[in-house]
């Protein structure tokens, strides 16, 4: 059985791995067992963005990956996929209709 201040040292490298983590800006989880993932035939048409020096898909409303042993996606979006997804994959082209005006915006 262990003693009291093993628990205590035990819970205190705990809290230690934890803060540093969470103080390292560490903010993107991975999952390893999505529910869902991309089928085939939208991989095939999909362009992927290179993050961490990888593939990813945005699929459902979730970015996915590949890993040795099937899919993976991240619980949190990362910052640079976040900025990714909502600058560069807004549409080109939108029409705005206000008040009898119509307003191209790009």
């Amino acid at each position: 059985m262990f003693s009291t201040s093993t628990w205590l040292k035990a819970a205190a490298l705990g809290v230690m791995v934890w803060g540093t983590t969470v103080a390292s800006g560490c903010g993107a989880e991975i999952i390893a067992e999505p529910a869902y993932y991309p089928p085939p035939a939208f991989l095939a048409t999909a362009s992927p963005v290179y993050y961490e020096g990888r593939p990813v898909f945005y699929y459902n409303e979730r970015w996915y990956f590949r890993t040795g042993n099937g899919w993976a996606y991240y619980r949190s979006e990362p910052q640079y996929l976040y900025k990714r997804r909502v600058v560069y994959a807004a549409p080109a082209n939108v029409v705005v209709r206000t008040g009898g005006v119509t307003v191209n915006v790009r």
